[in-house]
């Protein structure tokens, strides 16, 4: 299929970016968390990630340059650090809850490309990529209610051991 994004490649660049952000963010933490469940959960996603970037890698071409990122990109950057920051602190609900806000914001940024981009076949693979994000956040959440005792983000319980020295 060829597809022509021009029109709107700095919005499909910026989710390229964003998803080899949260990529990364899942296997770095996938190897620092106890939690053999939540370890797996992590690694899944980052397989996905990875999967829904070399997707609008394919569609955007060769050539991924945010010259300016936007402030949203930059925002949840700054959200995917803070995870990292929730896997050292050694809480699991404080890691869920950081991941699961994440996800939303990426979530957010995904529906807001979809709703610019005018090209029917553009908007199915964003929408597509919008569900797995919707179910990955969903089963984030679920672990923490059944891990946790916490749907509310109001308890937070250790994770157990983190491996500070990775």
């Amino acid at each position: 299929m060829n597809i022509q994004p021009e029109p709107h490649q700095p919005e499909l660049c910026q989710l390229v970016h964003l998803n080899r952000d949260s990529r990364d963010f899942y296997q770095w933490a996938r190897h620092r968390v106890s939690d053999p469940v939540l370890a797996d959960a992590f690694e899944q996603i980052s397989v996905q990630r990875s999967g829904q970037a070399a997707e609008l890698q394919r569609l955007v071409g060769t050539t991924i340059n945010v010259a300016s990122p936007s402030t949203e990109l930059n925002q949840l950057r700054l959200m995917w650090q803070r995870c990292k920051s929730a896997v050292v602190s050694g809480r699991k609900s404080e890691l869920i809850n950081s991941v699961v806000d994440a996800e939303s914001g990426t979530r957010r940024a995904y529906e807001s490309a979809a709703g610019n981009v005018s090209d029917a076949a553009i908007t199915a693979i964003l929408r597509r990529h919008i569900t797995n994000i919707r179910t990955a956040a969903q089963h984030l959440a679920y672990m923490r209610v059944r891990q946790c005792g916490t749907p509310d983000h109001s308890t937070s319980q250790p994770i157990g051991t983190v491996d500070h020295l990775r």
